[in-house]
């Protein structure tokens, strides 16, 4: 489905605290079911739902709310990415000094990674095979993942977010999966999907921009920032975020500005 430009650009011009109710153009497949990792037990059960931030009248205090609710758990789900990018460093380091040494275990757990980020016919004793996984497997940053869950969700208050925990408007294309958009073009097969916590979706949200071929450029920005001993930075990967939106650099640049205006309110 496509969001008309015009539409964006006012929600964008109302001090920034409006977003999109429906996403545009998401190419994408969204996860039905994402294990949350051991660290994130507790965050799942106190905050399953979001909140109900319509009842916030005053801008900014809605903004505060809405990142102190999400931050932990964009933290939390960096935080298992940077597990498993342990891993996967740990045994490149092995490779590339002749110390392969891969047992069961280990050889399992890189097969489920190369296959959650789309690192296709992986070869365990090649080398680039491994620096293609590190490259997908990294953090989105805390200030660019908030940013978008913002304009995405109507800073929590869309309906996809309320009724489906689906914070950043992502879509799935098995029946059932999700909710029919009401202006789903006609022989569209996608469906809005339905998360069982804010964390499943925060977790296919990253996952997608690790693995999808759409968002390679971010994935370039951010080796290129590792590289250069710096860390990840938001503004700089937003340019990956062309496909994310059917309005594409009109999108980069929301986002840009998005994050600039509202980062003294995240807490990061």
């Amino acid at each position: 489905m496509k969001i008309i430009s015009l539409i964006i650009l006012l929600i964008f011009s109302s001090i920034f605290f409006s977003g999109c109710d429906e996403s545009a153009n998401r190419k994408l497949t969204a996860e039905k079911n994402i294990e949350a990792p051991a660290d994130t037990i507790q965050i799942l059960s106190i905050k399953k739902q979001l909140p109900d931030f319509s009842d916030y009248t005053n801008t900014t205090e809605k903004k505060i709310a809405f990142f102190n609710f999400l931050r932990p758990i964009v933290k939390s789900e960096n935080r298992k990415i940077l597990k498993e990018r342990a891993i996967v460093v740990s045994l490149y380091e092995m490779v590339k000094n002749d110390e392969f040494s891969l047992n069961k275990k280990d050889s399992i757990k890189l097969a489920e990674m190369a296959n959650k980020y789309r690192v296709k016919k992986f070869d365990m004793e090649n080398v680039a095979n491994y620096e293609a996984l590190i490259k997908k497997v990294d953090i989105i940053p805390a200030e660019l993942s908030l940013t978008q869950a913002a304009i995405e969700s109507a800073w929590g208050s869309s309906y996809f977010a309320k009724e489906s925990n689906n914070i950043y408007g992502q879509w799935c294309f098995t029946p059932g999966c999700g909710t029919i958009p009401r202006k789903r073009e006609k022989g569209a097969t996608h469906e809005v999907a339905r998360y069982t916590s804010v964390n499943q979706s925060v977790g296919a949200y990253l996952r997608n921009l690790n693995s999808h071929p759409a968002y390679s450029k971010l994935r370039d920005v951010r080796l290129e920032a590792r590289n250069k001993k710096q860390n990840p930075d938001g503004n700089d990967m937003a340019i990956g975020l062309l496909k994310y939106s059917g309005i594409g650099m009109e999108y980069v640049n929301m986002i840009r500005e998005m994050m600039d205006f509202n980062k003294k309110y995240m807490g990061i």
